[in-house]
C-alpha cells in the first residue's frame, strides 16, 4: 500500500469554474484506469524505481508506476509481487486576495443576516481508529477518503453545476473519543475546498467514535439557522458502531449497549421532529461487509418517523462508491431547497422563525391535567374567546366560510395554550391546548391541540390564514366518506350481504379556528383534538409511501432501479391526463368534492358497478385480507378517481387505532394535516395552499403508488389498465 502524503502542489489562483473544472476532468481520468492493470505496459512504458527489498529474502524489487497504478516486482520485473491503484492526488487551490475578500465578504452576509442563508449541511465525520484502515480502492485509507470526496463531489462538483452558491453553508464536526467543530458555517466554495483538502492530508483518526458528544454539537449547529426557508441536512459519516457504551462503561456511568442505541435513535427522532420536513439526514456507513451498520441504518429510519427525509448509504470501498453516496445526500437537500422556496412562493423574501422551544418528550402536560396557571408552562387568555368552524354552504352565501361554534366544553370561558411547542410541520407549530374555566381556574374538556404559522408575521394571526388548512381537510373527510361507503358497498357485491370482513375506516379529524386577543391584537388557532398513539406518516405529497421504497417524507425520490420505470408509467399516465377532455365544471368557481353516495351504483368512466361484480367474479378477488396500511393507500387512489381526476388527497399522517370487537370495522385510522393536489383546467396553482403541487404531485403519487387489495376491491387497478390513463400505469 502506497504511503500516505501530502495532495498535489497548490495550483496557482485561477477563477473558481476552471480550477473545479479542471479537477472533475482529472478525476474521471484516474478513475476510468482503476480496473486497468497491465504489467507489460506498465515495465514497457511506466516509471521504474528501486522498491523496498524484500524483508525475508533480502532481494532486489522494482516499482513501476503506470496509468496511475503502482506495481511491485521481483528482480526480473517479470513476477508481480502486489499491485494497487495510486492514491488520487487531491491539489490545494492557491487563492487570491480577491477570491479570499469575496469568501470573507459572503460569510459576513450570512452572520448579519441569516435569513440569506438558503441551506445548512452539518456533516459528521467518524475519526476513531479504524478510519486508519488501507482498505479503500483509490485513497491511502478510509479517512482520505471521505475528506477527499467531500472536497471533490460535496464542494466542488455542485459549485460547478451552480447547484450550490455562497449562500449555502457548511459545517463538519469529527467525532472521536469527544466531538469538535473543525468547520462552522462556512459558504460553499474554494476556502471551504481546501479546509477539506487540509484534512485529507492532515487527519489523525485515533480513539473511539462516541456518536452523542457528535449528535448534540450538531443539533446546536442545526438550532443556530433558525428561519424557515433554509434547507437543512445532517450527514452522518461512520465506519462502525458507536462507541459510547465502552467509553460511558471507561469513566464509571453504568449503561447498556441497548440503552445507547435507543439514546441515539431518540436524539435524531427528536431533530425530525422539531425540524420536520425542513431537515434531510442521511447516514453512511464506509466500511467492509462484514461491518455492521444496524444504528446507522436505524438512524435514517428514526429520521423518516419523525416527518423528515432519512436515508442510509453503504457505499463500496472506493471514491465511485462513497461519490454516488454523497451525491444522493447533495440532491436530497436540493430537493428540500427547492421545497421551501415553493412553499416560500418562490420569492426572495425570507419569513422570520419564530423562535421556541420544544415541549420534553413525556411532559407533565401530556400525562394527566393541570391547574391552568401561566408561568406553570401554560399562558391563560380570556378576552374575547371565540369559536369557529369552516363551512362550504357559508362560503357559497355568504362570501365567509367561518361560521360560529360553541367551545367543546361548556364550563369554559377561556383557553390555555403551552409554551412550548409539541411538534411542528413545513407550515405550523403545534402547541398543546386546553379549554379554561377561569372560575376555578381548571382546565376542562379534552386535550387538544393549537396550530398555528412557525413564521412571524401579522397576516399569520388573521383568521384567513387557516383558511386553505381548514378547507383541506373537510374535502378529505368528504372523500374518506365518500371512501368507507364504497368499501363496505364492494364487499357486499363481491362477497355477498353476509360479508363477515371487518374494514379500516379512514377519518380526518374536525377542526376550528379560536380567535382571542392577545395583548390587545387579534390573533387565532387552528384546533383538533389531541392525537393519542404512534403517530406515523403513511404517505407524503412527494412519492414518500410509508414502509416503501418511494421518496422521503421530505427529499427526493428514490434511486433504485425500479424507480425509472415507475416514473415512465407515471409519465405515461400523467401525459394520458394531458390529452383528455377537460371536464365541463367551471374552473373559476371553487373546487368541490361532490357529496353524497348516490352515484355509487356507477363508477366516473361509467362502468356499472354489476358490471365491475362480474368482472370480479371471473378473475378477481376471491380472498380479501389487506394488511391496515393498505387503506391508506388505496384512499390516496381512490380520490384521484372520484374526483374525476381533478384531485388527489395524500401526505396522509397521523395515528392507527384498533376498534372493539362488536364493532363492524377492524379499526380507524385517524389523519391530520393532509394534502390535496388540484389539477386546474385554467392553470391556477396552489389551489389548496403552498403545498398543492397539482399534476406534478400527481404524478410524484404515482411513480411509488403500488395497487393492493383494496385498490383491486373497488376496481381501480382494473379501470387503469383499461386504457383510461395508460395500460401500463401503476394503480
Amino acid at each position: 500500500m502506497a504511503e500516505p502524503g501530502p495532495s498535489s502542489t497548490a495550483i496557482p489562483g485561477t477563477s473558481e469554474v476552471l480550477f473545479f473544472s479542471s479537477l472533475h476532468g482529472e478525476r474521471r481520468r484516474a478513475e476510468r484506469q482503476i480496473d486497468r492493470r497491465d504489467l507489460q505496459a506498465a515495465v514497457r512504458y511506466g516509471k521504474k524505481q528501486l522498491a523496498k527489498r524484500d524483508p525475508e529474502t533480502g532481494a532486489i524489487r522494482w516499482k513501476y508506476t503506470y496509468a496511475d497504478i503502482i506495481y511491485i516486482t521481483d528482480e526480473t520485473s517479470t513476477q508481480e509481487i502486489t499491485s494497487w491503484v495510486a492514491p488520487i492526488g487531491i491539489p490545494h487551490a492557491e487563492l487570491t486576495l480577491k477570491q479570499i475578500g469575496e469568501h470573507e465578504a459572503a460569510k459576513q452576509r450570512l452572520k448579519n443576516d441569516p435569513s440569506l442563508c438558503t441551506s445548512h449541511t452539518v456533516i459528521v465525520v467518524d475519526q476513531s481508529g479504524s478510519m486508519r484502515e488501507t482498505d479503500v480502492a483509490d485513497f491511502y485509507n478510509r479517512s482520505q477518503a471521505v475528506f477527499g470526496m467531500l472536497a471533490m463531489d460535496f464542494v466542488a462538483k455542485p459549485r460547478l453545476s451552480g447547484d450550490a452558491t455562497d449562500t449555502d453553508v457548511v459545517s463538519l464536526v469529527v467525532m472521536q473519543g469527544s466531538a469538535d467543530i473543525a468547520v462552522e458555517k462556512e459558504p460553499m466554495g474554494l476556502v471551504l475546498y481546501n479546509q477539506f483538502v487540509n484534512l485529507h492530508d492532515t487527519g489523525a483518526p485515533q480513539f473511539h467514535g462516541n456518536f452523542l458528544p457528535a449528535l448534540d454539537i450538531a443539533e446546536e449547529l442545526l438550532k443556530s439557522q433558525a428561519h424557515g426557508e433554509c434547507a437543512l441536512s445532517l450527514l452522518f459519516l461512520s465506519d462502525g458502531r458507536p462507541s459510547d457504551y465502552s467509553y460511558a462503561n471507561h469513566v464509571g456511568i453504568t449503561t447498556s449497549y441497548p440503552e445507547v442505541v435507543e439514546t441515539i435513535l431518540g436524539r435524531v427522532t427528536n431533530l425530525a421532529e422539531v425540524f420536520g420536513e425542513q431537515l434531510s439526514v442521511v447516514t453512511l456507513g464506509f466500511a467492509g461487509p462484514e461491518q455492521d451498520f444496524t444504528v446507522l441504518e436505524r438512524m435514517a429510519e428514526a429520521a423518516r418517523d419523525g416527518g423528515s427525509q432519512g436515508k442510509f448509504h453503504r457505499p463500496e470501498l472506493s471514491s465511485r462508491g462513497l461519490g454516488t453516496a454523497i451525491a444522493d445526500s447533495i440532491s436530497s437537500l436540493t430537493a428540500t431547497r427547492l421545497r421551501l422556496t415553493t412553499l416560500a412562493g418562490g420569492n426572495n423574501q425570507r419569513r422570520e422563525l419564530r423562535q421556541v422551544e420544544r415541549e420534553a418528550p413525556g411532559s407533565h402536560w401530556g400525562r394527566a391535567p393541570t391547574t391552568a396557571q401561566t408561568g406553570d408552562g401554560w399562558v391563560v387568555y380570556s378576552s374575547s374567546v371565540e369559536g369557529y368552524e369552516f363551512s362550504l354552504e357559508a362560503m357559497k352565501y355568504s362570501g365567509t366560510p367561518w361560521v360560529p361554534v360553541e367551545l367543546f366544553s361548556e364550563k369554559a370561558n377561556g383557553i390555555a395554550i403551552r409554551s412550548k411547542s409539541l411538534g411542528q410541520g413545513a407550515e405550523r407549530l403545534v402547541f398543546g391546548l386546553q379549554e379554561v374555566d377561569l372560575r376555578s381556574g381548571e382546565l376542562v374538556g379534552p386535550k387538544l391541540v393549537a396550530k398555528e404559522s412557525k413564521h412571524i408575521g401579522q397576516e399569520t394571526m388573521k383568521i384567513q390564514f387557516h383558511h386553505s388548512f381548514a378547507w383541506t381537510q373537510l374535502e378529505a373527510q368528504r372523500m374518506a366518506e365518500r371512501f368507507n361507503h364504497r368499501v363496505r358497498f364492494m364487499l357486499r357485491v363481491i362477497f355477498g350481504d353476509d360479508c363477515k370482513h371487518r374494514v379500516w375506516d379512514i377519518s380526518f379529524l374536525p377542526c376550528s379556528v379560536y380567535t382571542f386577543l392577545e395583548g390587545g391584537v387579534n390573533r387565532s388557532v387552528l384546533v383538533e383534538k389531541l392525537l393519542v398513539g404512534r403517530y406515523t406518516k403513511f404517505n407524503g405529497n412527494n412519492g414518500y409511501v410509508h414502509g416503501g421504497q418511494g421518496a422521503d417524507p421530505a427529499g427526493a425520490s428514490a434511486a433504485e432501479p425500479a424507480a425509472g420505470l415507475m416514473r415512465a408509467r407515471a409519465d405515461e399516465m400523467m401525459g394520458a391526463i394531458d390529452e383528455e377532455e377537460e371536464d365541463s365544471d367551471s374552473d373559476g368557481e371553487v373546487p368541490i368534492i361532490r357529496g353524497g353516495d348516490e352515484d355509487d351504483d356507477e363508477d366516473d368512466d361509467g362502468t356499472s358497478v354489476g358490471a365491475l361484480a362480474g368482472e370480479k367474479a371471473e378473475g378477481g378477488p376471491t380472498s380479501f385480507d389487506p394488511e391496515p396500511e393498505s387503506y391508506v393507500q388505496a384512499f390516496s387512489h381512490f380520490s384521484y378517481r372520484k374526483s374525476r381526476r381533478k384531485m388527489l388527497v395524500c401526505d396522509l399522517q397521523g395515528v392507527q387505532s384498533t376498534s372493539c370487537i362488536h364493532e363492524d370495522r377492524a379499526g380507524v385510522f385517524e389523519l391530520t394535516d393532509p394534502v390535496i393536489h388540484y389539477r386546474s383546467a385554467s392553470g391556477r396553482r396552489q389551489v389548496y395552499g403552498r403545498t398543492d403541487l397539482g399534476k406534478k404531485g400527481m404524478r410524484k403519487f404515482f411513480e411509488t403508488h403500488q395497487c393492493n387489495d383494496v385498490c383491486r376491491l373497488l376496481g381501480l387497478a382494473s379501470w387503469e389498465s383499461k386504457g383510461h390513463v395508460g395500460g401500463g400505469v401503476p394503480g
